[in-house]
């Protein structure tokens, strides 16, 4: 073989390199048959994310995974439902995509979770899931787009269950009807985040702790365009938060019961900003019908409605326990407790309203504002029209 000159060893070398960075292509991974079993000539979703974990069908007709972020899509021929015969969960460990068609529901057994997802990114798009629910595990994301999640149940995040620095990102889905005894339509756990944008989360039920949404030493939560609605907990109906930060924008929490907490719950030093939203219709058996801050924790509310909700102190707003509400540009009206219609503020919590109205609240102490060993400041606010049983129809300072 004649030496090769300085041109050949150029052109040898560029292409070793442009072997070397080649792009892998993702797969389309089509499921075909809507069971849980391996029949022949078939491909299962469970077959199918086992190609894409693996980068291998193994047995199965599936196409081959790649090392990139494979799409499973739906064959229409399979129907509106694929039902899991298995009671494991199919885990998903591998960058994927499931893109499903108008109708699918994918449906578990025996309430074990449809999918498990550990230290992966996953896209959910355009399904139901029901009977099963989602846990998303070790530093996962899990986008879930035009979306629903119902009639799930477990014994914690009846829904979803996102825990360990993982992410969720919620489009336009809803977490409807789910069960749990902590955060029946999702729990959001140790330094794990949510973000959740025109998608609502209603009609879920906790034997414990947050109806709609729990989260406990999550890192945030942020919730836009989105509504809390019809949720119910023997405490934090709807929104329950401890050692998390969160903000709420153009959202609303609605028609929520609960015996302590009905609308939201700020406690253990967590943080929730409110901006342009409605607090209305919540009930509480006990203490905050709208808002609870308690534990050190704090609460700003930014041209925002709070009307129409109930307990038996603090129908609107709660505080104590050295909790601190701010109330900026907002309303507080049509609130009713037996003590602080609109506002309770009580051991050592402290309340500040800036340019904001307390109107139209009832209570047999303190119909707009309730004050026990606490401090209260008022600047540019309006309080009238308010109504007292017994003491103080404006404002009762005990």
């Amino acid at each position: 073989m004649p030496p090769l000159n300085n041109f050949s060893r150029t052109c040898i070398a560029a292409a070793i390199v442009q072997s070397a960075f080649t792009p892998t292509h993702a797969a389309t991974i089509v499921v075909n048959d809507a069971g849980d079993t391996n029949p022949a000539g078939a491909c299962t979703l469970r077959q199918a994310l086992v190609s894409a974990n693996n980068d291998d069908p193994g047995a199965s007709l599936c196409t081959a995974g790649t090392a990139g972020e494979d799409t499973i899509t739906f064959d229409t021929a399979i129907g509106s439902t694929v039902s899991l015969d298995i009671d494991t969960a199919i885990s998903i460990t591998d960058a994927a995509i499931i893109e499903g068609i108008e109708g699918l529901t994918i449906q578990g057994v025996d309430s074990h979770r449809v999918f498990d997802i550990d230290n992966a990114t996953v896209t959910i798009s355009n399904v139901t899931i029901s009977n099963g629910g989602i846990n998303v595990d070790n530093g996962s994301t899990l986008t879930l787009n035009n979306s629903t999640l119902s009639d799930n149940s477990a014994s914690q995040g009846g829904a979803i269950l996102a825990s360990f620095g993982s992410s969720v990102n919620l489009l336009n889905s809803h977490l409807l009807n789910n069960s749990a005894a902590i955060g029946a339509g999702m729990y959001v756990r140790y330094s794990s985040t949510l973000s959740m944008t025109d998608s609502t989360v209603s009609g879920n039920s906790a034997s414990s702790l947050g109806g709609g949404i729990y989260a406990m030493s999550a890192t945030s939560l942020h919730i836009m365009g989105s509504r809390i609605n019809g949720n119910s907990a023997r405490y934090s109906g709807g929104l329950g938060l401890v050692e998390t930060d969160a903000t709420i924008d153009d959202s609303s929490l609605s028609s929520n019961l609960a015996e302590e907490s009905a609308g939201v719950y700020v406690g253990e030093h967590s943080s929730l900003v409110v901006n342009s939203s409605t607090i209305s219709g919540n009930s509480a058996i006990n203490e905050g019908g709208g808002v609870h801050v308690d534990e050190f924790s704090t609460c700003t509310i930014n041209s925002s409605t709070i009307s129409g909700n109930t307990a038996n102190e603090g129908g609107g707003v709660f505080t104590a326990g050295a909790g601190v509400a701010y109330l900026n540009n907002s309303t507080v009206s049509g609130n009713s407790a037996r003590s602080g219609g609109g506002v309770s503020s009580e051991a050592f919590g402290l309340f500040e309203l800036y340019n904001s109205t307390i109107s139209g609240n009832s209570a047999s102490s303190g119909g707009g504002i309730f004050v026990g060993n606490s401090s209260l400041v008022l600047t540019n606010t309006t309080v009238s029209n308010n109504v007292a049983s017994s003491y103080g129809g404006g404002m009762y300072l005990e």
